[in-house]
């Protein structure tokens, strides 16, 4: 059994990630996973 689907066993109604948006090949997992984009944020650093 996945992980997520223990995650959705136990009643859990959101799943969330956080990727770097120039990391495609992450992003290809998650959306093969079923994750779907739904916000982005910028991130800064001195």
């Amino acid at each position: 059994m996945s992980a997520i689907e223990i995650l959705k066993e136990k009643g859990a109604k959101d799943i969330m990630l956080q990727v770097e948006a120039k990391n495609s090949n992450a992003l290809s997992l998650y959306k093969s996973c079923g994750f779907e984009e739904t916000s982005t944020m910028n991130y800064y650093e001195l």
